[in-house]
């Protein structure tokens, strides 16, 4: 396999399947940060054991390549609305996002637009 193009932190090593799918997800939806000669930086997350990238893709990749009529709302027996219904605008590290102006202002409109796509404050 050819060096992917992203950075994999110290004390992270993901299997040969995981580098494949990797390898994969960007041949197909080609980020911009990779069109601009950029790498992505794997993460992991502890609680799902799952790897993942952070990824900025155009409009038109996803309509060709998702489902745009999916429902974002999960259900209880739906493991990541399981690992994300916790977030509330009252934990301390969405407080302390907040104190940022800018940041205050983003998670305004992305926690309106998240009541309004889901009826509920309680995510």
């Amino acid at each position: 396999m050819n060096e992917l193009p992203i950075i994999i932190p110290s004390g992270m090593s993901p299997n040969s399947t995981v580098l494949k799918k990797i390898n994969d997800f960007l041949n197909i939806f080609e980020p911009h940060e990779l069109k601009n000669g950029s790498k992505q930086l794997l993460y992991y997350d502890e609680k799902s054991k799952a790897y993942y990238l952070i990824c900025h893709l155009d409009g038109n990749t996803l309509v060709q390549s998702c489902d745009v009529e999916a429902s974002l709302d999960g259900d209880d027996e739906d493991e990541i609305y399981k690992l994300n219904r916790e977030i509330t605008e009252d934990q301390p590290h969405i407080r302390q996002w907040s104190k940022t102006p800018s940041m205050a202002e983003v998670l305004r409109i992305w926690w309106s637009s998240m009541i309004h796509h889901t009826g509920s404050k309680n995510l």
